[in-house]
């Protein structure tokens, strides 16, 4: 399908200027389905997917040209998308994906944006609660306009981006916000295997590398500057020891472990002297095994 000079004033709701509308606001099952070697030209909006029920969505080869709004508006639901190709100066982002999108797969994407708006955009629900599993990977994500938002992820949820070339003719931006939960929701971003060319961090969050809802880890071959020195750490995130009492202690322990005995003896608290074993009676200390014996100073 050719879908040419669909155009309209507003774009995408209600349904004004829209190639390709998926799904119902009903919420009624559209499952199982597949648009193939697809084209939406000269046009107001690409893909425009709605509902909870639109679920397993696949779309493969859909390339975009000429579009002025925006390329693909991905409401709820759960979709694939295979080889996309975007090559539009839209008003909006690229590509908008909401929170209330279940699981988004996008493999082997190819953009190259001019527009005003992010590449690439996961706003933020405007409340507090979890979001979908975003993973991309081998895609060429890319643009010409400085200091542009080439990825601006505002949810919190599970993000991963994998072997992907990101680049910017003038200091592009990985945009990461990520908000205060309650209810206790999590950001975790895993970059693994990409290359970056004139991209920098930016958001609420660059420098942190944990909090009580934000984390990172990085498996990249070249560092940026954002990433931890993997000779240092691999995962980002608070520790916590596994607590154990003095009696529970393993009597011949192998080399190297770490415990918290919560009965132990400390220097500040027992005035255990430097150096010494653990000994029970206390406040609580680290255990580090050392050559068959626990030393607690």
């Amino acid at each position: 399908i050719v879908a040419h000079g669909i155009t309209g004033t507003p774009p995408i709701v209600p349904n004004l200027g829209t190639c390709f509308w998926v799904g119902d606001s009903k919420d009624t099952q559209v499952s199982e389905s597949s648009l193939r070697n697809d084209v939406c030209e000269t046009s107001s909006v690409g893909v425009y997917q709605i509902g909870v029920n639109t679920l397993n969505i696949r779309y493969d080869s859909v390339s975009m040209s000429g579009i002025s709004a925006q390329p693909w508006d991905i409401e709820s639901g759960g979709f694939a998308a295979w080889n996309p190709v975007v090559a539009s100066h839209p008003t909006g982002p690229d590509w908008t994906i909401k929170c209330k999108v279940a699981s988004s797969t996008i493999i082997s994407p190819y953009d190259e944006n001019s527009g005003r708006a992010a590449v690439m955009s996961f706003p933020s629900p405007g409340s507090d609660m979890g979001c979908g599993v975003v993973t991309i990977i081998g895609g060429q994500i890319g643009t010409s306009q400085k200091n542009q938002k080439l990825v601006d992820y505002e949810q919190l949820g599970t993000f991963n981006i994998i072997g992907n070339k990101i680049s910017s003719d003038t200091r592009g931006q990985i945009h990461i916000v990520a908000t205060s939960s309650p209810s206790g929701y999590r950001q975790v971003l895993n970059f693994i295997g990409n290359k970056y060319s004139n991209v920098t961090l930016g958001g609420t969050t660059p420098g942190t590398v944990n909090g009580t809802n934000y984390s990172m880890q990085c498996f990249e071959n070249a560092l940026p500057n954002w990433c931890p020195d993997l000779s240092v750490a691999r995962v980002m995130g608070p520790s916590r020891l596994e607590h154990v009492t003095y009696s529970n202690l393993p009597v011949k322990p192998e080399g190297g472990v770490l415990l918290y005995c919560s009965d132990c003896k400390n220097i500040a608290d027992d005035l255990a002297a430097p150096g010494a074993a653990c000994e029970t009676g206390g406040h609580g200390a680290v255990a580090k095994s050392e050559h068959s014996r626990w030393d607690c100073n």
